[in-house]
């Protein structure tokens, strides 16, 4: 192969040997992420790369996260559609790391909220992700921060795109790795509460031979910045840390018999325990050596019995796991608290057939532990592996299995695809008589691993499908065929794993401590019948998980692991080839290649882009005969090229992205001018009410009071006068002054105290007047005046349009204009809208205004048909102004 290529459907031959030289040469280049249509594929590179999408179309850069989370973020917004983002690979292959990166994306690109709760929410989303992996990853002998426990993070936005809440659902946390790590691994937080000596000192760590970690001290420091964000105040951040700290003294617990009890064989680790946990030490001695029996269901029907040695070390390590498990989930809520949404209305929506939020839209991520391959493998690699598989199965269910399947029943010309698909293997985990549903039942008979493993060779036999066991089973071992390859798991403390209950006397013990945290992470339950299994709560978790995410429209991330090394630069051919074959990237490959892109309902296509063409939108009736139609003609807008999409019985299927790019930008374009005419047509109709009840406030005002000039009778209040807008000069003007809003402008006359009339324009804005002189190419502003400086309006009785302003600290000024009842309108609404108060408005034919602080003139007003042959006359003396004024018109106001 010469060129690498970023989507590799480009690739002419598909084959794994192709997929991989693909990737390797990328990788060489830093060029960790590549497409597989709109399937993200993500190499880990074990170092930091950065670069910024926002904004653009998935084709428009180089593959990457951020174009995977803009896609989803943007798609949300158009489609109104729930997203989710799975990300699935092996353990150490970079999915932490993808999540962060995605998530820390979507809510810098979300908008910012004027609301503080909402900005605080946005905060914790991104704060909680150092306390889930501080308290639910580890060290692993494959991974340096290996999530232990499935996380399903659920991130709320308003119809706006903002981040207002999220949620927080957690999976199956490997409580095993709290008391016991394989050789090399390593779990702990730094704390000071009454700890003595080095890490290894305490048994729970001292397993795996590996104390520290080059940024203990500054995660720690985040850590505590994380618990106060989600508003943990120190009182609860103790005891949470008191807990963990307890959890290390119990484990340093010894055992040994005496005679026919079990004795604490170093009773100064008591001491510790029972002050950070806040328990009598004689009730904590009690809880580890004995146990409570309970006969018939009636009070006083309960005795204590001795633990032997074995009982009472798992005692102790059941007791440490449970308030592991327990403190974790009680983190959990704190964050779901913290980011908590209130329920909304759920309504249906015609167009996409499916009940949804009423105003909250989500992106959900999922970041979950890995496929796993130890040299021991357990119960807990169990549960992990299949949850890995159902992913695989979705993926395959979405991405090839029901892709087909749907190109047939919809009668669209194609040729089926061979692939590999992994039903029996989860069938052979989940079913009523696979490994986990005779487990469960051999759970609640009290049966032994061996009878276990018994009942499940009996049911499945040997080399029957996925299942692989020697005749002789030695040490106990048996495999399962995986997706990702053959796994060897060990039978030991499968029953004990599964049933995982604590002494019912313990739980009791807890309750009594005096520390409100610690007491309220256990719950009693008196007499409780059949306690689900952990393996049932786990499917449980996992069903509703699968549930959710084939409710909203995926997009996914695979993940893939380079070397084994965690080091960049290297790229392991055995291993990459491997995860190339078990993730079906050839297949996927080739369904994308043959297959389409999108395929939408006619009805839901029609609706998102019916805006595009002149022809159907805006139309009283449509030239299409039906919406089948109207998507052939909407899609020829967007490709000229032939077979680009096919129409089937009840949706279109669209070959390539770039057509969906392409009708999303026609659209876009297209909906900016739908959202200008819309608002223009509000602006003015909200101006044109505005103004009308301008007129109609002034002429109560003015009725029978003012005579009208006959060419004001029917005329409309229109406030801009001078086209303030396409006005280069006044724009200008406006910016300078800080001035937004502008209710009035107008040319008018003053007249000036020699009583001569000056041309000059009058602005007045929700806060000021201004007078301004404006001649050619400038503006000069002669005075600005406060509204609420104002002590009063005069007016004549006659049809004419004089005004005069007073101002009780200042000289007055003496108006003409054409819109008299609209400056009177205007000024009287602002002043009582700026000071509470009505402003008088006198009305009389003499008046006397100031011209200066020492000088005053009397106007006097004369109705003379004979002496006014013009609208008016100024007839000036020293100190009076005579103004004759035609008659009015003899219509009311």
């Amino acid at each position: 192969m010469s060129q690498p290529v970023d989507n590799m459907i480009l690739l002419r031959d598909p084959s794994e040997k192709s997929i991989f030289e693909n990737l390797e040469k990328r990788y060489s280049k830093d060029s960790i992420y590549t497409y597989i249509g709109e399937v993200l594929i993500s190499v880990n590179p074990f170092k930091k790369i950065e670069k910024a999408y926002r904004n653009k179309y998935m084709f428009e850069n180089q593959p990457h996260l951020f174009a995977i989370a803009e896609e989803s973020y943007r798609s949300l917004l158009t489609t109104r559609v729930d997203q989710t983002i799975i990300i699935t690979g092996e353990s150490g292959s970079g999915k932490t790391e993808c999540s962060k990166t995605i998530i820390n994306y979507i809510a810098a690109v979300s908008g910012e909220s004027e609301r503080q709760s909402e900005q605080k929410v946005k905060q914790t989303v991104l704060k909680s992700n150092p306390i889930l992996e501080a308290f639910g990853n580890a060290k692993t002998l494959r991974n340096n921060n290996s999530s232990r426990f499935g996380k399903y993070l659920e991130i709320f936005f308003n119809n706006r795109g903002q981040l207002i809440g999220g949620q927080v659902t957690n999976f199956l946390l490997e409580k095993a790795r709290v008391v016991t790590q394989a050789q090399g691994e390593h779990e702990k937080l730094k704390k000071e509460f009454l700890l003595q000596g080095e890490p290894q000192d305490y048994r729970y760590l001292n397993q795996s031979g590996v104390f520290r970690q080059p940024d203990d001290a500054s995660n720690f420091k985040e850590l505590k910045s994380a618990l106060i964000a989600v508003g943990m105040d120190p009182k609860e951040q103790r005891s949470i840390l008191g807990c963990i700290a307890a959890i290390l003294h119990l484990g340093n617990i010894n055992f040994t018999s005496n005679g026919d009890k079990t004795v604490v064989s170093n009773a100064n680790v008591l001491e510790p325990i029972s002050v950070l946990l806040s328990i009598d030490k004689k009730y904590l001695i009690l809880m580890l050596t004995t146990k409570m029996l309970e006969v018939g269901s009636t009070r006083g029907s309960s005795y204590m019995v001795p633990l032997t040695v074995e009982e009472a070390e798992f005692s102790r390590d059941a007791l440490a796991k449970g308030i592991y498990d327990r403190l974790f989930t009680h983190i959990i809520n704190r964050i779901n608290k913290s980011i908590e949404l209130p329920k909304k209305k759920v309504e249906k929506n015609p167009y996409l057939q499916k009940k949804v939020q009423n105003d909250v839209l989500t992106i959900g991520i999922l970041d979950i532990y890995g496929f796993e391959i130890f040299e021991v493998n357990s119960f807990e690699q169990l549960c992990i592996n299949y949850v890995n598989e159902r992913l695989q199965q979705v993926f395959i269910e979405l991405t090839l299995k029901h892709e087909q399947e749907e190109y047939v029943k919809e009668g669209i010309k194609w040729d089926s695809i061979e692939y590999t698909n992994n039903l029996p293997c989860v069938q052979l985990i989940d079913s009523n008589l696979g490994l986990f549903g005779l487990l469960n039942e051999s759970s609640l008979l009290h049966q032994t691993d061996e009878e276990w493993w018994e009942n499940v060779k009996k049911q499945q036999g040997n080399g029957k499908g996925h299942l692989i066991y020697d005749k002789n089973f030695e040490n106990g071992r048996f495999k399962v065929k995986h997706y990702a390859g053959t796994v060897e798991y060990s039978i030991n403390n499968f029953i004990s794993k599964n049933n995982d209950n604590l002494f019912q006397s313990a739980m009791h013990t807890i309750t009594t401590s005096n520390n409100d945290v610690i007491s309220n992470l256990f719950t009693v339950e008196k007499h409780a019948k059949r306690p689900p299994t952990t393996a049932q709560q786990f499917r449980q978790s996992v069903d509703a998980l699968i549930k959710k995410l084939m409710s909203c429209r995926a997009h996914y991330v695979r993940c893939i692991k380079p070397n084994e090394e965690k080091l960049p630069g290297i790229f392991s051919e055995e291993l990459i080839s491997n995860q190339i074959k078990y993730l079906g990237l050839k297949e996927n490959i080739k369904v994308r290649q043959l297959g389409f892109v999108s395929h939408t309902p006619f009805g839901h296509f029609a609706h998102q882009y019916r805006c595009i063409s002149p022809q159907s939108f805006g139309k009283s009736k449509s030239i299409f005969k039906d919406d089948r139609d109207l998507c052939s003609h909407l899609c020829s807008l967007a490709s000229k090229e032939e077979n680009s999409f096919q129409l089937g019985k009840s949706k279109i299927f669209i070959k390539h992205a770039e057509v969906i790019y392409c009708l999303e930008e026609l659209r876009e374009r297209k909906l900016v001018d739908v959202v200008s005419v819309l608002q223009k047509t509000f602006r003015d109709y909200q101006q044109r009410k505005i103004l009308a009840d301008q007129k109609k406030d002034i002429s109560a005002l003015l009725k029978g009071k003012k005579e009208r000039r006959r060419i004001s009778i029917h005329r409309n209040f229109i406030g801009d006068y001078v086209n303030i807008r396409n006005n280069r000069l006044i724009q200008k003007m406006l910016i300078k002054n800080r001035e937004k809003d502008v209710l009035f402008c107008a040319h008018v006359e003053k007249i000036n105290k020699r009583s001569k009339v000056q041309p000059r324009t009058i602005m007045i804005t929700d806060q000021s007047i201004y007078n301004m002189l404006v001649t050619g190419n400038r503006i000069k502003i002669k005075r600005k005046l406060l509204i609420k400086d104002l002590g009063g309006l005069i007016v004549s009785p006659y049809a004419d349009g004089f005004f005069a302003l007073e101002f009780p600290n200042r000289y007055d000024y003496f108006f003409n204009s054409d819109n008299l009842t609209e400056v009177l309108s205007t000024l009287t609404r602002l002043y009582k809208a700026l000071t509470g108060n009505t402003i008088t408005v006198k009305i009389d034919v003499r008046f006397q205004y100031r011209t200066s602080k020492s000088g005053k003139k009397y106007v006097n007003f004369f109705k003379e048909a004979n002496e006014a042959k013009l609208p008016y006359v100024l007839k000036s003396a020293k100190d009076q102004l005579n103004i004759f004024i035609q008659p009015g018109a003899t219509v009311s106001h």
